[in-house]
């Protein structure tokens, strides 16, 4: 069995993984790289669910949609752990720890296209929600690197501490959440990297829908701790005798949390009303990544003991299915993507008066303002989902760009959705609180299709 928590492990690797001190230019380089495949799939269906398999050095392409069915055995280097579906489905990123690499596979050929090298031991990985960034934890450096999905090109590294592992970004694409499992976890500008502030010790991160609540899963200590991400303290009291978690996630709706704890060999189901445990379900030896669909149906949890797959229903809360993989499997991160290929509206970013993330948009408490936006064309008007949109109180941004909102409108709030065929956008008027004065908020507008598009506002008397 290939522990969550390999330290010592990891640590007998350090010599041999570790690349030596190089120039920034060197630090990123490219191998093509032809993979080839057990099954190649007729079609590309969706969605799938990626299962990297850290002893045999492959990952397993289960089709959620055709019942599980095992459509593709994609190698890639050595010790896989981490993996990460981009928002439009078009690529998966899995990083290998032992290689010091991470792999971008297709998903429409299940093949690998690039190499990224020269990461240190990496373990953790996540995708800005706009699909531009890759973010990937170095675990023997003590670091986030960050890269460019677009030609893959290499932005920056930041220091964060002792032993990084999970990685979340926020849903408004503003905030990086790192773990470190020897030290404090860090809260960083997920635009400049900027190290915003310190929590506690966790093996991995959770965060609710809306980003208003951030969860920290301890796995050795045995508790799940529960976060405010506007002021980065704990929030409630931590959730304790789960067994050991590891793997974690939200449901799309924002109401449950399921863990995978590692040394019970259990899942538990979390009402995030309460924090109470509704339910605790046996899965198998040493069970660690776990992830939600987007229907929030099915949960799914890669059992490292038993190279199997278990999928949970979310309404009994039983085991319905175990699907054999590779040899200890881990996928630690959103390993399951979510619809077949691109996302069904172009979403071609917010119009002025407001400026798209990471700009800050300062305006007045209290006033209006509209809300203006491109689907690539008319789409009906059936195209926000219910409940949105909705905001959030975030931590202001302390070195993001920050621009008035010249335009504000004396309409009122709440009006239906308009399409204007002229500029081919959809606006909607926003009517905002005075007593927001003070606050940065972020405006989510969730669509149809199930994507989320943020921006933040700094209001102000």
């Amino acid at each position: 069995m290939h522990s969550p928590e390999p330290l010592t492990q990891l640590a007998s690797h350090r010599a041999r993984n570790r690349r030596g001190s190089r120039p920034l230019a060197s630090l990123v380089k490219w191998a093509l790289a032809a993979a080839a495949l057990t099954v190649v799939p007729a079609a590309l269906a969706a969605p799938f669910a990626y299962i990297a398999n850290s002893a045999s050095n492959t990952v397993t392409v289960l089709d959620i949609g055709a019942g599980n069915q095992p459509v593709a055995t994609v190698p890639v280097q050595s010790r896989p752990l981490g993996v990460a579906v981009t928002p439009d489905n078009q690529e998966i990123y899995v990083t290998n720890y032992d290689s010091s690499s991470v792999s971008v596979i297709s998903a429409a050929t299940n093949q690998v296209t690039h190499t990224i090298a020269n990461v240190p031991g990496p373990t953790g990985i996540a995708v800005s929600p706009d699909g531009a960034r890759i973010y990937v934890s170095s675990r023997l450096d003590g670091a986030v690197y960050a890269f460019h999905r677009s030609g893959k090109s290499f932005i920056a590294v930041q220091s964060v501490g002792q032993s990084p592992y999970g990685l979340v970004v926020s849903n408004d694409g503003a905030r990086l959440f790192v773990t470190n499992t020897s030290g404090n976890s860090v809260v960083l500008n997920a635009s400049t990297l900027e190290v915003i502030a310190q929590v506690g010790s966790f093996y991995n991160v959770a965060l609710t829908p809306d980003d208003n609540r951030l969860y920290g899963a301890s796995l050795n200590s045995d508790y799940i701790s529960a976060i405010n991400p506007a002021s980065f303290v704990q929030q409630l009291p931590t959730i304790t005798g789960t067994g050991g978690p590891a793997g974690m996630a939200v449901t799309p709706d924002g109401k449950h949390l399921y863990a995978a704890n590692y040394s019970a060999g259990t899942v538990a189901a979390i009402d995030l009303a309460s924090h109470a445990i509704l339910a605790t379900i046996q899965v198998g030896a040493g069970p660690v990544g776990l992830a939600v669909t987007q229907d929030g149906k099915s949960v799914y949890v890669a059992i490292n003991g038993e190279n199997r797959v278990a999928v949970i229903d979310t309404l009994t809360r039983m085991v319905t299915a175990s699907i054999p993989v590779g040899a200890a499997p881990y996928s630690l991160g959103n390993f399951i993507s979510s619809h077949k290929g691109a996302p069904q509206f172009q979403f071609a970013g917010f119009f002025s008066p407001v400026d798209n993330a990471p700009t800050v948009n300062r305006m007045k408490a209290g006033g209006a303002v509209p809300i203006k936006f491109g689907l690539g064309g008319d789409q009906a008007m059936g195209v926000m989902a219910a409940g949105s949109p909705s905001s959030a109180q975030t931590a202001c941004p302390g070195s993001a760009a920050v621009d008035a909102v010249e335009e504000l409108t004396s309409t009122a709030g709440g009006s239906s959705l308009q399409y204007d065929a002229a500029t081919r956008l959809y606006t909607y008027v926003w009517k905002t609180e005075k007593g927001w004065s003070g606050q940065c908020r972020t405006l989510s507008v969730k669509l149809t299709d199930g994507s989320i598009r943020s921006v933040v506002f700094h209001f102000t008397k």
